[in-house]
């Protein structure tokens, strides 16, 4: 890309860094018989069910504009889901959204939320997206390390940094399970860390 087109790009976006996830990816993945543990890709092919009710789909012609929030079949299935599974209750026409993958409902959700001069605390290590996308918004990134608690954002150590940071704290990130480290958190340390805190949860 020539420097003059990049000049006149948003200053926002020429400044972000590339993706360090996918460029190691990139320089591993020639390496033969390696287990990669970058980027969330199945090992295995889309199961044929999926396949037959895709290809079913487009024979009906059902390849039309839905409602911006997903196809209500969809959404039911999904809240669905989460009672049978986590035995939570949500509204599938008022509470669940369909986006594009986990990278689409993050820009989503945090675009929606957040404006210029913002913070978001993000405990590291962390999926890295979140980054670039509260940038994107004119937020600014505040980084806990969790190194030293086996990898667990501490109620002790987030409300710390909400006090240091209270006039912009907009966003917490809570990855659950945590992407990459894989740490799941207790009930009574996540009541802990919401207790303090007036906000919404977008899961």
């Amino acid at each position: 890309m020539s420097k003059e087109l990049v000049a006149r790009m948003n200053k926002k976006v020429t400044q972000l860094k590339p993706s360090s996830i996918l460029e190691f990816n990139k320089q591993i993945s020639g390496i033969e018989g390696i287990i990669k543990l970058t980027l969330g890709e199945p090992d295995f092919n889309t199961p044929n069910h999926i396949k037959q009710a895709a290809i079913d789909a487009i024979n009906d012609n059902d390849s039309h504009y839905t409602n911006s929030h997903g196809i209500i079949e969809l959404r039911e299935a999904a809240a669905n889901y989460m009672h049978q599974k986590y035995d939570l209750n949500y509204n599938a026409e008022a509470e669940v959204l369909i986006t594009a993958g986990a990278t689409g409902s993050i820009y989503s959700a945090l675009t929606a939320m957040l404006n210029p001069g913002d913070s978001v605390i993000i405990p590291t290590p962390i999926f890295p997206f979140y980054i670039p996308i509260t940038q994107l918004n004119g937020a600014k990134p505040i980084f806990i390390d969790t190194s030293d608690n086996g990898f667990i954002l501490s109620p002790e150590k987030l409300a710390k940094t909400i006090e240091e940071n209270q006039d912009t704290v907009k966003a917490v990130i809570l990855n659950y399970p945590t992407n990459p480290t894989g740490v799941t958190y207790e009930r009574e340390d996540l009541e802990k860390s919401l207790r303090f805190l007036n906000a919404m949860i977008f899961s």
